[in-house]
């Protein structure tokens, strides 16, 4: 059986102040190196894990780096887990975009799987790309216990993959800044077995906008 360990990267002060984030990058908040040392302790007494990835952007690399100290290992980047293309939206407020940019706001609220915003990506790339990426990394690590930290737009579209909902399915679950999510493959597909898990953190945690 192959399992990943999936994280989400801590707050950010993009998430604070609800701004798109896309592939643009925030410095994590006083909160969010909180969440990454909590989320390194807990993975220092974790199960072995023979390997550490994370997408190309500083927010995750950071969330990740106290857990490759304590588990002593290199982060290793994969560009594919990054998260989704939002193009013009990036680095504006939720609700100053429709505003700005409202034809192109409009269109992104159809939920169509292949509208593309603007220098980003469709929800059908972004979503091609991610799976991907999973099925890729469980190959190359097949029967071994793997961690990534990478975003909450990846990770939900890794969890529709997965209970084989629509692409562009509203979400119902909750991703929150340093949620542990484990997911494994016994040969016949992938599984959810852990969603969402703060246990580590003292409080709650932000829940993914983008």
């Amino acid at each position: 059986m192959t399992h990943l360990v999936l994280i989400r990267h801590g707050e950010t002060e993009w998430n604070a102040r609800g701004l798109y984030q896309g592939q643009l990058d925030s410095p994590l908040t006083d909160e969010g190196l909180a969440q990454a040392e909590r989320m390194g302790e807990r993975m220092r007494h974790h199960s072995p894990i023979t390997a550490l990835y994370a997408s190309d952007l500083a927010r995750t690399h950071a969330t990740a780096a106290p857990t490759a100290l304590a588990l002593g290992l290199e982060i290793v980047a994969e560009p594919d887990l990054g998260e989704r293309g939002y193009g013009i939206f990036q680095g504006i407020d939720k609700s100053a975009v429709q505003d700005k940019y409202p034809e192109e706001y409009t269109a992104h609220l159809t939920a169509d799987p292949d509208y593309v915003i603007p220098g980003g990506e469709s929800t059908r790339q972004f979503h091609t790309r991610v799976v991907a990426a999973l099925d890729r990394l469980g190959q190359r690590h097949w029967g071994e216990q793997i961690a990534v930290v990478t975003h909450g737009g990846v990770l939900t579209a890794i969890f529709n993959h997965i209970l084989g909902l629509a692409i562009n399915a509203p979400r119902n679950f909750a991703i929150p800044n340093t949620g542990y999510n484990l997911v494994s493959n016994t040969g016949d597909g992938w599984r959810i077995e852990t969603m969402g898990d703060i246990s580590h953190l003292q409080g709650g945690a932000l829940d993914d906008i983008a």
